[in-house]
């Protein structure tokens, strides 16, 4: 079970954001705008070794809108109707086209991913390297958030300086 959070944004905008979590399983839940309360989409990867791939393929689908992904997407058929899909009903080719499609996109980028080594997906991160557009990556060295019901703050690691300036 990995218990951080793997989030991929446009910073400093009201935009998409996609978070990746879940408890015994893996999820990802992409909101178009930022002021959204509930996920426009999640998708639950099939396998742990395509995390990532499968959130960056969300990504370039309903986020970036990558032209040369879609235009592949509705040529293969691929499911984009709908708030929920589990890549495991997924021909297998298809989704390897269409991240094929997705590393070899030039636009789309310009996103911000970010996490640590407790998220899932996480030891994936190196697959960016591959895809032609840009993507920021950083990692968490202390993190608060509040859990789905607003019951319980997590805080993870210690602050990594002085509280205060001095």
């Amino acid at each position: 079970m990995a218990d951080g959070i793997l989030l991929i944004t446009v910073l400093g905008t009201d935009g998409p954001r996609l978070a990746c979590g879940g408890n015994d399983r893996p999820g990802w839940a992409l909101s178009l705008s930022g002021k959204s309360k509930k996920p426009e989409r999640v998708w639950i990867p099939a396998r742990p070794d395509t995390i990532m791939e499968d959130g960056l393929l969300l990504w370039m689908l309903h986020a970036a809108r990558a032209e040369s992904v879609l235009s592949l997407a509705k040529k293969l058929d691929f499911p984009m109707e709908g708030d929920r899909l589990e890549f495991a009903d997924v021909d297998p080719e298809v989704r390897r086209q269409l991240v094929d499609a997705c590393i070899a996109s030039p636009s789309g980028g310009g996103a911000f991913i970010l996490g640590d080594e407790r998220a899932w997906g996480w030891d994936q991160i190196g697959i960016v390297e591959d895809f032609k557009a840009t993507f920021t990556v950083a990692e968490t060295v202390y993190d608060r958030y509040d859990d789905t019901w607003g019951l319980i703050t997590h805080r993870s690691r210690s602050w990594p300086g002085p509280r205060k300036p001095t």
